[in-house]
């Protein structure tokens, strides 16, 4: 077990005294650590957040049947459901019938494979991402039923990602060896680009494009100055993350995200409503736009020369060889795909397609689209599908990761915002049917405050 590990590992038992609402707590907060591991087992590893899942899914366990639904009707469970079983047929059945295709190992490193690609076999990656595929789905599938995962669950974990990427700028040597602890990890070592407790720059873009964009959208939403204040300093904690990280990841996924969510919000009634602007957020956003415009060139700039520094390098060289690769997979195997954790990518979107096929990738976005479009159906979750639609547009990008915990707890809070809407009222709603504690505002959240009510 790891320091890191043992950090957690005390954390969820102290948690299993208060209840599945505190190992819930301890759960969000493990979000940003996916790079990260509790403990390995052989070549088998165990992240923060898979812990907390299988501790959470196994103390739920007991009380799934006795708990009445707070809905009676589980709307679109059977996309997800589906998903699975396809993903996990597609898993047993392509190492065999596509056996010897040259594919990219997830026990390598992606730019050492490049020249010499893997024959195709079924190996424990398989049965690992098949496992996690598992576990998100009935946690989202178990946060639907209960709706005891939300919007409040992420305000703590982007916040204690944003905390701890941004010690990194404290001076001192860093404790990287804390978290780069994965024996089957591939961390960046490089001055210039801070990449945090992630493997890589380009994964702390990711995270803080969705981090920017959820604090961006609760800044807008508050009614206190005290709240605005917070989340004022969360946004800028996450810009410095996304500006420090000098992402071409992060960049180009930023721009696909606003152009994304413009397209959604032509689609949306939420967004033609008539909108009433308060006065911390009418002054700060006299204050962001005086400042755009003074930093706007600089900006331009500076994305600019991150985009241009990619063209040419080995790094795009590499990954565009790899998402070749990852083409000639989903065409080779028929539009099957050669399973799931048998072929690694540059993009999500390609890794998929390359993995579980046309099919499996289909009914996944499928589940995606529900979830944005449920999460912007309620006006507490909205922030919630905005970092889906941002995190998402990055992962297309360059971040093939299926497992990734921020993206299945974005998954979990906007997938069941339909749910909530019907169990109770109020940003709390995903919060349980407490009538005390949904009538709170989570408008004025403080990090704290959150932390805090979320352990009632």
């Amino acid at each position: 077990m790891t320091a890191l590990g043992m950090i957690f590992a005390g954390a969820y038992a102290i948690a299993l005294f208060g209840g599945r609402r505190w190992v819930l707590l301890v759960l969000a907060s493990s979000i940003s650590f996916n790079d990260s591991i509790v403990m390995a087992l052989g070549t088998a590893t165990i992240t923060p957040f898979y812990l907390g899942l299988i501790v959470y899914l196994l103390s739920s366990f007991t009380v799934w049947r006795r708990e009445p639904l707070q809905n009676g009707q589980l709307p679109g469970r059977l996309v997800l459901i589906i998903m699975f079983i396809y993903c996990s047929v597609i898993t047993a059945i392509s190492p065999v019938l596509f056996a010897g295709l040259g594919v990219i190992s997830a026990a390598d490193g992606i730019d050492q494979q490049v020249a010499s690609l893997t024959p195709l076999g079924f190996t424990s990656s398989n049965l690992a991402q098949v496992a996690y595929l598992l576990l998100n789905v009935i946690f989202v599938l178990r946060s639907q039923r209960d709706g005891t995962f939300g919007s409040r669950h992420l305000t703590v974990g982007f916040a204690i990602g944003a905390l701890v990427a941004c010690s990194s700028f404290i001076g001192g040597a860093w404790p990287h060896a804390i978290f780069d602890n994965s024996p089957r990890g591939f961390y960046t070592i490089e001055t210039g680009r801070l990449r945090g407790q992630f493997s890589e720059p380009s994964h702390l873009g990711a995270f803080a494009v969705a981090a920017s964009i959820y604090f961006g959208a609760r800044l807008a939403r508050v009614r206190s100055l005290r709240t605005f204040v917070v989340y004022g300093v969360l946004v800028s904690m996450a810009l410095t993350l996304l500006i420090a990280s000098a992402s071409g990841t992060a960049a180009v996924g930023l721009g696909a995200a606003l152009l994304a969510m413009l397209a959604v919000s032509l689609r949306t009634s939420q967004f033609k409503k008539a909108v009433r602007i308060r006065v911390p957020v009418f002054l700060g956003g006299i204050a962001a736009l005086v400042a755009l415009i003074v930093l706007l060139p600089s900006l331009f700039d500076m994305i600019n020369t991150i985009v241009q520094s990619k063209f040419g390098s080995v790094s795009l060289t590499d990954r565009t060889l790899v998402d070749q690769n990852s083409i000639t997979v989903f065409l080779k195997t028929f539009l099957l795909g050669a399973g799931d954790g048998s072929n690694r990518g540059s993009s999500l979107l390609l890794m998929l397609l390359s993995q579980i096929g046309l099919v499996g990738t289909a009914l996944f976005l499928r589940a995606v689209s529900i979830s944005v479009f449920r999460g912007l159906s309620k006006h507490s979750e909205v922030p919630a599908a905005l970092a889906l639609i941002g995190f998402l547009s990055s992962a297309f990008v360059s971040l093939p990761d299926f497992a990734s915990p921020i993206l299945w707890a974005l998954i979990a809070v906007t997938f069941s915002s339909q749910q909530s809407c019907i169990a109770g009222s109020g940003e709390l709603s995903g919060f349980g049917s407490d009538p005390q504690m949904s009538a709170r505002s989570a408008l004025t959240i403080e990090v704290a405050i959150a932390a805090g009510r979320t352990m009632q």
